[in-house]
Formats: C-alpha cells, structure tokens, sequence
C-alpha cells in the first residue's frame, strides 16, 4: 500500500526483523528504514537461505495554511475585523483574546491594541501555521473650540471642531462648524470619525448664556429746579455689572454708578442715558428730567390803565418767567382788591392819589415780589357847573358857561355851530333847538357831562338886498348882499347897465363893495338877480336895481 508522512517531516519503514541481511532499493541496510523522500521502497531480506521481497510506495503529505484578514486595522465604531484561514481542513486560532471563536475557518477580531493572530491548519494530521497583523491606531480625539464661549440672549456663536475626518454635532449638523444661538446656557457634543472610520473621542463645548440687560430707570422726581439735584437709578441692581451714565456736564459726582446724582446745568431738558454691560451684553435706556426755575417777574402792567377816577378799578397783569405752575399774591395799596391772588386780578381805588402795587410770585422752586411804587394815579372827577339855558331867534347866538374841569369838549358841532368846542365857554349859533353837551376832565380818565340847552325860534323874517349903498368907506352902508336870517343856500348877480355881470356870491360873507376888476365903479344904477333855499326849504327868487353913490 502507499505510506504518507508530513511534508518536512521523515517516516520508518519497518521489514520483518530476524533475518540475515535487508536489502533496501539495492542498497544494504538494517531492517528497519528511515525515508525523507516520496517514492517507491523495495526491500530483500535473506536468512541465508530464502529470499522474499516487500515493497512499499511513500508518498508525502503538503499542507500549506494561509489566513486573510477583511481589514488590517480596527478601530472603535467599525465592524470587526473577520479572518478567514483557508488551505486546510481544521483551524485553531490564538491568542485567544478578542476573538468570536477559536476555531473555525472564519472568525472575527475586536482587538483593543494592535495584535499578531495565529491560525493553525491541520489536513490527516499535518499542521501548519500563518499570522495576520491587525493594528489597532491611537484613540483620535477631537477639540472644538467657539467663537464666543459666552453671548447675550439673541446672539449666536459658531462652533468649530478638528482632529478627524468627519463631524456629527448633537444638533444634526454633519460639518466642521455651525452656528448656534441658544437662549440658555447649552453643551454642544460633536462627534467624529477618522478617514478610516474610526470613531473618535467626543468633544463637549458649552456656550453660556447670558441674559439680557434691559434696565428700567427711575428717578426720585421727573423734574427738577436749575441748580438742584435728583437722583436717578436704575430699578435693580445686579453685581458684576458696569455702568456708564451720560451727559457727564449734567452729573453731579461719578457717572460709573448705579445711581447718580443729576444736576442740569440749563433750563433744556436733559435726556439722561444709561449704558449697563456684564463684559459681553450691553443694554441702553433713557430718562427724560424736566428743567424748572423759579418765578422772576418781569413786569407787572394793567390791562385797561393805570391812571383812573375815584370809584374806578385797574386789572393788573404779571409778565413772569418760570416753570409753572406759578402762584400769586397781591397786595394793593388803599385798593380793594376782588381778589388777591391770580394772575389777572383786579382792585378798586375808593379815594385818590399815587399807590403802590406788590405783586409776589412763588412755585416749587422759589418766590420772586415786585414792587411798583405810586404805580396807580387815581383822580378826583372834576365838578362840573354850567348854565346858559336860553331861547334865541333862527340866526342869532348864544353863549354857553362850563366850570370845574381841566378842559372841556362841547358837541355837537353841527355845521359849526359851536364857535370853540373845547373852551369853557363859547358862542353856539344853531339852526334849530339843540341841546349841547359838555364833557369836562381833569384827566384823560376822569371826565364828566352836564347839558346846555339853546331853543331856536324859527322865525326867519324876510329876505332882502339894499336898493342903495355908499362904499366910501365909513364903515356905513358899504357892502351890498343878500340879508335874512333863514339862508341855507343862495346865489348873487349884480350886472351894470349894459348887462355886464360885475359881481357874483353865493357866500354871506363876501359881499360886494363896488368894484370891478379891482377898479373902484363910479355912482350908477346896477340890475341884481338872487335866488336861494332858506333853511326850511322853501326856495326864493329876487331882482331889482341897486343904486351905488359915491
């Protein structure tokens, strides 16, 4: 039959001991021989006598085992490494540690450094061995760092990670960076893998969250006198906040505070402005003081005068700067006064002479009195007496008396009929009965009124032009016009003997005295023509000669 052994290895062909003499493939030998090599052993073996011949065919057994491995690196968050021995029929697998089995021709490795695996293959008792390398890299760990580690509420800040191949950050992100903006305080995980595969050691950042910095203000009053001070503050305080207040000009001390003191310098109204910060939020508010000052009278006046009658009343008026509300008191000298507050009162003077006004004006912030002195002239009214009651024919006069006044005004003055309107007495000449009024003073203020009454008997007479007159100045009889007590409206022609007109009037005061051209006319008979409307309307016509002598 055929003998097999290990390849590598050597087996002992055994012949029938006790003969005298083995022959093995013509080569002498002991009875028992030890082959290396394949082949075909023939042996003779003699006792001297017989001979018998034995052959045996040697065939060697080669087993070569080989083992692959899927990867030859493992790392945490892969898939095992599987190993698979081929080239035999049986396999063991060493060292044990890591393995699924360790037997089998496949097999996986989770090793947790880097290890040399053994894989033993056996075929009809022939073995042979082979190894796999699985390395097993250094944990990579990633950093992450933040563009700002800490924000205000309504801000963002951008994460960024390195050291591996890919990132997975905890809020679905799969990039190297992303923005956040959280409103409170958050951790951020980021994970990530090598260009192998392999996971690495997370990395956790945290953003902190401030909160945000909205101050309320308040102040121990909304407004305040010039040159006074209020203070202003913030509602809450909180520690480790800083505070910058504006206008500096309109602080009193520091301005880094949370409370300052305010002191406006001008009447403007102050915006005051607060900036807080905690090192990263900033908040802003502002609060308005409203400026005051105190009364200063400018002026006290009246409305109506300041000189009056006895019996009369002044209204005064204050002409007052200064934050209102503003209060008065007045103080009248001898007046009486409706009241003695406002701003417009009014005070009455029973009695007369020069008198004093005070007026004192008070708010919140001061008190301010002027004092105007013999500020209010008060006259005595004037007593008036008149007389001059009289009846009169149309186109006479009469005279008028008036007394106790400084000056006097008599009306009305129908077509002049008043001779001197403002003397104390004066001649009237009315066409009709009037009652004349006189209106004494002795002040513009303080003024009287009586009455003269003047009847007028219409009785106009008749109307007529003298038939001669002697211009020879006498002083007798040396005028010619037309006479009569009742002309309104009239007109003159006087012509010579050859119809010449030499003279013309419609005025009672130009008469003619006997010339013409400027040259004095020598003794003649003229022709006239008058006609007229008399103050009672009835029209009148004359004509007729008028002798002149010399």
């Amino acid at each position: 039959g055929t003998l097999f052994f290990c390849e590598g290895s050597s087996t002992t062909l055994n012949a029938p001991s006790g003969l005298a003499a083995y022959t093995w493939n013509n080569n002498p030998g002991a009875a028992n021989l030890t082959v290396t090599t394949p082949g075909q052993y023939t042996v003779i073996g003699t006792d001297g006598i017989c001979v018998n011949t034995a052959t045996a065919t040697i065939s060697v057994t080669s087993l070569t085992t080989t083992v692959s491995g899927s990867s030859s690196i493992y790392c945490f968050g892969v898939a095992p490494v599987t190993l698979t021995g081929s080239g035999a029929t049986s396999y063991s697998w060493s060292p044990a540690t890591d393995l699924s089995s360790t037997t089998g021709a496949v097999i996986t490795a989770t090793p947790g450094i880097s290890t040399i695996y053994t894989v033993t293959g056996t075929t009809n008792g022939c073995s042979s061995s082979s190894t796999v390398s699985i390395t097993v890299p250094p944990l990579s760990t990633i950093t992450a760092t933040s563009s700002n580690s800490i924000i205000c509420v309504g801000n963002s800040s951008t994460l960024t990670a390195l050291g591996v191949n890919t990132y997975t950050w905890n809020t679905g992100t799969t990039t190297a960076s992303t923005v956040v903006n959280p409103i409170t305080t958050t951790s951020y995980t980021v994970l990530g893998q090598t260009a192998a595969g392999c996971f690495a050691s997370p990395a956790v950042i945290t953003v902190t969250v401030l909160p945000t910095i909205n101050p309320l203000l308040v102040s121990s009053s909304p407004s305040v006198c010039l040159t006074k001070t209020v203070s202003i503050s913030t509602a809450s305080v909180t520690p480790g906040l800083t505070y910058t207040w504006q206008p500096v000009s309109a602080i009193s001390g520091a301005n880094n505070t949370s409370s300052v003191i305010a002191l406006p310098p001008t009447t403007a109204t102050v915006i005051y402005t607060v900036t807080i910060s905690n090192g990263v939020c900033i908040g802003t508010n502002t609060i308005q003081i409203q400026i005051q000052t105190a009364p200063d009278i400018k002026n006290v006046t009246t409305l109506n005068n300041d000189t009056i009658c006895v019996g009369g009343c002044v209204t005064f008026s204050a002409n007052t700067t200064g934050s209102a509300p503003i209060f008065y008191q007045w103080y009248y000298q001898s007046g009486v006064g409706t009241s003695s507050v406002g701003v417009a009162p009014e005070a009455c003077y029973p009695s007369a002479g020069n008198f004093s006004v005070v007026a004192t004006a008070s708010n919140t912030c001061g008190v301010d009195t002027l004092i105007k002195t013999n500020f209010v002239t008060v006259f005595d009214l004037p007593v008036l007496v008149v007389s001059g009651d009289t009846t009169i024919n149309i186109g006479e006069s009469a005279t008028v008396y008036a007394d106790g006044g400084l000056s006097y005004s008599w009306s009305p003055n129908i077509n002049g009929s008043i001779a001197c309107p403002t003397c104390s007495s004066t001649v009237v000449q009315p066409t009709l009965t009037t009652q004349y009024i006189v209106v004494a003073s002795n002040s513009i203020y303080c003024k009287v009124q009586d009455t003269v009454t003047v009847i007028v008997d219409i009785n106009c007479g008749d109307f007529f032009i003298p038939n001669v007159f002697s211009p020879n100045g006498d002083g007798l009889n040396d005028l010619i016009n037309v006479h009569g007590r009742c002309i309104s409206t009239f007109n003159l022609q006087i012509f010579n003997r050859w119809g010449e007109k030499v003279f013309e009037t419609s005025s009672l005061s130009e008469s003619w005295d006997g010339t013409f051209r400027g040259q004095k006319l020598d003794t003649g008979v003229f022709v006239y023509k008058a006609d007229g409307v008399s103050i009672d309307g009835q029209e009148f016509k004359m004509k007729g000669n008028i002798t002149l002598l010399r």
